[in-house]
């Protein structure tokens, strides 16, 4: 059993003496304790082993997953590309320096085409990239020829518009203050090229109109006449030609 038992008489005992009864571990007891402490030890260590194991295996099933999502999206976007829109070749008109248009010839094909810019360009070394849309026409995507657009474009509380070309980056320029409507122009406005924006640095554009001839077609026997109109705002009086059929006759202008 790997135990013994012991008996004995005690004579030191206050009752005057007791029969003792005790068991003792044998050495062979002894021996299976470090043997079960072992095997339990053993025991945790694989069940640490096996957890570690499924962990891995998850971790490869879930990258293998992954790469075969990825593979097929990348077959999928081959699929996509081999049927790509074709646009057909095409003349493109636009104002790429200055104030005047130009025109680009674009080539038959899908995808994107880069081509150096026209000559008058604000860039003449730039190229102008393209793309063709899903719709089946080309469209400019983006531009070195030059940095800020041709614009038009309001001046502050002053009823006054400015219209300055295509221009690069840290380009200064003055142009004539205009008013819609109205007649020639009245002032200056200087403006810079920044940020792929025009911005006005100064200005001395005005509400009122500048002095400026103005050509009136009457028809008829009349046609066209001609009058010197003052600087001013609001309204300019003006008298009908002599050859009209009420030559004392008055009309106007709105300034």
């Amino acid at each position: 059993s790997g135990a013994r038992t012991l008996s004995g008489f005690d004579p030191e005992a206050e009752d005057g003496g007791a029969f003792l009864i005790g068991v003792e571990a044998t050495p062979r007891a002894r021996r299976r304790q470090p043997f079960k402490t072992a095997r339990l030890a053993t025991t945790v260590a694989m069940a640490v082993y096996v957890g570690a194991a499924l962990a891995v295996i998850a971790l490869v099933v879930a990258v293998c997953r992954r790469g075969a999502v990825a593979a097929n999206s990348a077959r999928a976007s081959l699929r996509l590309s081999q049927r790509r829109t074709r646009c057909a070749a095409a003349n493109f008109t636009g104002v790429f320096g200055g104030r005047a248009e130009q025109e680009l010839e674009l080539p038959e094909g899908p995808g994107e085409v880069e081509l150096p810019c026209p000559d008058g360009s604000s860039n003449s070394s730039g190229l102008a990239t393209f793309a063709c849309a899903p719709s089946g026409s080309w469209a400019l995507q983006h531009t070195t020829c030059y940095d800020c657009l041709a614009t038009h474009q309001a001046v502050e509380e002053t009823g006054a518009y400015v219209n300055p070309g295509a221009g690069l980056h840290g380009h200064t320029v003055r142009v004539a203050c205009e008013l819609d409507g109205g007649v020639g122009n009245s002032g200056q406005a200087l403006m810079n090229c920044s940020g792929r924006r025009w911005r006005v640095l100064s200005h001395k554009c005005s509400s009122r109109c500048a002095a400026a001839p103005v050509h009136i077609n009457f028809g008829g026997d009349v046609g066209r006449a001609a009058y010197n109109v003052s600087a001013g705002q609001g309204f300019e009086e003006l008298r009908c030609p002599r050859s009209s059929p009420q030559p004392g006759g008055r009309g106007g202008l709105v300034l």
